[in-house]
């Protein structure tokens, strides 16, 4: 009886194939496109939730109100250190500055250089609490000390390879912008891809009055 069924079903189909055939391609399509539009949605929800601190953590910025309202992502650099100071609500806060257009040059130990970098935007100045809020996987060195000296920076296990041909520089050197020493005290992994904070290169906070002015840090208009 069942062979029977079979046989019938069959023939049925292969009379209708063409319209079996359209039927099943539009399925088909439409599993598919089902299945691509969860991933791109769960991806894009899934961006910077690997942070321990994520559910209580926040983006400070700042809205200037000049003749017009112009709204920025960034806050003034002393807002961080009053927060930590003044704030017994605020557990802890960090300081975060991305650079670009700056040139790292890697010393080739005769008095030239034997690499040359412009780097865009993966690369900032940060404070040591960085490592503490944010989920960081370290690789070498040590997250609490790595940038709380000036002229320090910390690079990503590409990066690392990049600059020195190892993944584990620590004690190397480069230079930024050709005016200041940064030395390498630590490496961490490679940043994921669902993140904003895609630094292969954090600088010691530190060093901006280096380069800049020992009065750089205590400005509150500069933005």
């Amino acid at each position: 009886m069942l062979s029977h069924y079979l046989t019938l079903f069959w023939r049925r189909v292969w009379r209708e194939r063409q319209t079996n055939f359209i039927r099943v391609g539009s399925l088909s399509l439409g599993l598919a496109s089902g299945l691509v539009i969860f991933m791109v949605v769960n991806y894009m929800f899934s961006f910077d939730r690997y942070h321990p601190h994520m559910d209580r953590s926040y983006w400070v910025v700042t809205d200037v109100k000049r003749e017009q309202v112009m709204q920025t992502d960034a806050a003034p650099r002393p807002l961080a250190e009053v927060l930590r100071q003044e704030y017994p609500f605020v557990e802890s806060a960090v300081r975060l500055e991305t650079f670009f257009g700056r040139t790292i040059s890697i010393p080739n130990g005769k008095g030239g250089w034997a690499k040359k970098f412009n780097e865009a935007r993966n690369m900032a100045y940060a404070e040591p609490q960085y490592f503490d809020l944010f989920g960081v996987e370290w690789v070498s060195g040590d997250p609490k000390t790595a940038l709380s000296a000036p002229n320090s920076i910390v690079l990503s296990e590409r990066y690392a390879q990049k600059y020195f041909n190892t993944k584990l520089p620590i004690g190397r050197t480069l230079r930024l912008d050709n005016r200041v020493d940064l030395t390498v005290t630590g490496i961490m992994k490679n940043p994921p891809g669902n993140t904003q904070l895609r630094y292969d290169g954090l600088v010691s906070y530190a060093t901006i009055p280096v380069l800049e002015s020992p009065a750089a840090l205590s400005g509150w208009q500069g933005l």
